[in-house]
């Protein structure tokens, strides 16, 4: 009996040394020992009392969880980044569509006013007024040319319409298509003799 409890003894002693001390006075105490020498006068009845008790009391285990590494779309640096270059492409994308639709209805509207009614009397009274012009001098076909007022309005058509391409306000392609037959035509027979007129203008449609 001694040996058993001098183990016991020795269990209690090295459990001491891992529990607080407030574990093992409030295990004694639970075991109604004695203060002065609690471990001394121990019984069997005691000794389970003990081991019962040191059983009951809680350990509380702390496990500390690794920080986990910050994702991508969690930085609020990168999703601010991000966020502003879809901006800027969207913006991008935008002006490249809406300036080529722009550029075409340009050139629609100004063929609309090449065709358009006041335009049409205006080519047909200058064919007429210049129906002879063939066959008349190099000078007087350019005095017919400076002074023929239709065929000068047409001149500043062709002008306004260069001025426009130039500036990159028209869908090249489109608008050589849509001009290239009439142009030459009044080029050919008349303009051709003011080429300080036509200088500009065969840069694109000629």
């Amino acid at each position: 009996m001694k040996s058993f409890l001098f183990l016991i003894t020795l269990q209690l002693s090295f459990i001491s040394t891992f529990l607080p001390s407030n574990i093992a006075i409030a295990n004694t105490q639970e075991a109604n020992l004695p203060e002065s020498d609690p471990l001394v006068y121990l019984t069997d009845k005691q000794v389970e009392q003990i081991i019962d008790a040191t059983k009951k009391q809680p350990i509380n285990v702390t496990v500390e969880t690794p920080p986990q590494p910050q994702k991508l779309y969690e930085n609020p640096f990168i999703t601010t980044a991000f966020g502003t270059l879809l901006g800027i492409l969207v913006t991008l994308v935008g002006n490249i569509i809406g300036g080529r639709r722009n550029k075409i209805l340009n050139s629609i509207e100004l063929i609309e006013q090449w065709d358009s009614e006041s335009m049409r009397k205006c080519r047909f009274d200058a064919w007429k007024e210049l129906d002879s012009f063939n066959d008349k001098s190099d000078n007087e076909k350019l005095t017919e040319l400076n002074n023929n007022l239709n065929l000068l309005r047409i001149k500043d058509f062709f002008d306004r319409l260069t001025v426009i391409k130039n500036k990159n306000f028209l869908h090249n392609s489109l608008s050589k298509k849509l001009f290239i037959n009439d142009y030459k035509s009044w080029h050919d027979n008349y303009f051709k003799h003011k080429p300080e007129w036509t200088n500009e203008w065969n840069k694109w449609l000629n």
